[in-house]
This record gives C-alpha cells, structure tokens and sequence, in this order.
C-alpha cells in the first residue's frame, strides 16, 4: 500500500476483491491501491501511519463500508482529500446480518456481513456502482468502462449460472468453512454453511 510515483490517476480500495473489480472496469491507465494485503486479516487489521499516508493522492475511496478499520481511514481520506469522494460498495445490496461476531458485538459496523462480494450477483450490482464513480469522476474514460462492464457482467453471469447448477444437482446442500464467509452463497444457491470457527476462535480439539 505505497504511494504511485507515477502520472496515474490514483484510487484506493479496501481490500483485493474490490481491487480486482476496480481494475477491470478502470483499465491500466489508473493505478489502484488496496489498503489490505494479499493474508491480511480484515477483523484483526491495524493501520500503519504510511498506510494512511497513501490516501492523500487518491481521488477516489471504494470502501466495503462494513469492516471496523475502515471508519478510521475514511476519517483520513475526507481529511486529506476534501475534493476526494467515499464509494459506499454496499450500497444496493441485500445485506446479512453478521454471522462472525467475535469477541466484540462491534467487530462489524451495524452488524452486517461484510462478505458480500463473494456472490457473482452482488459483485455485478457492485460493478455498477463502481463503474458509475469511475465515470462521473473523470477517472476513466467512459466509454472504455462500459466496454468493460459489459465483458465482466457476462463473466459474473456465467459464473453465476454454474454456481446455480452446482448447488442445484449437489446430494448435500451443506458444505464446512473455516470462518464464516460464504453465508451470501448459502442463502442465494439453497445451501447451508457450517463454520468452524465460531466467534473469532478456533475450535479446541
């Protein structure tokens, strides 16, 4: 999470799902920074001051809007960039609630289930709103975005469509998880999931 030597448009994201999605629709011509590393821990994450530092030459923030860290770095990007803006990539989702609470009732914002990107058809509706920013804040060329939206919505249909037929010809319609991420795809395909860790602990043998 450094800050761009170059002449990019720059725009920081939250974590690596919403990086990919980011990057797809905004081409290389922007330069996208992830706030979280490939095997951070969302729930445990802590900033470091240089983490915070590279806010300052974004013009755009995409938060997930529901992980404990992020009010902080929303605080510093409003802070930092007053004509800079905070994409809300939840907004039009049906959220969960909670299912990993932790140790601490608030270890999500308001309670809900910040995985929501793992479902193909929550990722299309973020797709929208991201593409939607990109375009009326002059990050990217419009054209090419919509270009672009339309080759990741078939992508996320398709895979949605296989997502459909896998659960709908599966003998078991309940599948085992480590932490509890995938309540989205349960309650979408007709699945149920069993988490393994229960509360942010793992379980005692």
């Amino acid at each position: 999470c450094k800050p761009s030597a170059t002449n990019k448009k720059s725009v920081s994201v939250t974590m690596q799902p919403m990086r990919f999605l980011v990057e797809q629709l905004a081409g290389p011509e922007v330069e996208v920074i992830s706030v979280l590393s490939p095997g951070d821990n969302p729930h445990t994450f802590e900033p470091t001051p240089m983490q915070m530092a590279s806010l300052s030459k974004s013009a755009l923030f995409f938060a997930n809007m529901h992980y404990p860290f992020e009010e902080e770095f929303v605080n510093v990007f409003k802070a930092g960039n007053p004509d800079g803006k905070v994409v809300d990539c939840s907004q039009g989702i049906d959220l969960l609630e909670g299912s990993c609470d932790h140790d601490s009732h608030e270890e999500h914002n308001h309670g809900k289930d910040p995985h929501y990107w793992v479902l193909p058809t929550n990722a299309a509706q973020m797709v929208q709103t991201i593409s939607k920013a990109l375009i009326e804040n002059n990050i990217a060329n419009a054209d090419s975005v919509n270009a672009r939206v339309l080759r990741l919505n078939q992508k996320l249909n398709e895979f949605d469509v296989q997502m459909k037929a896998m659960a709908d010809t599966a003998k078991r319609k309940m599948f085992i998880v480590f932490h509890p991420t995938l309540d989205y795809i349960a309650r979408a395909y007709g699945l149920e999931q069993l988490a393994i860790e229960k509360n942010g602990k793992e379980p005692v043998m």
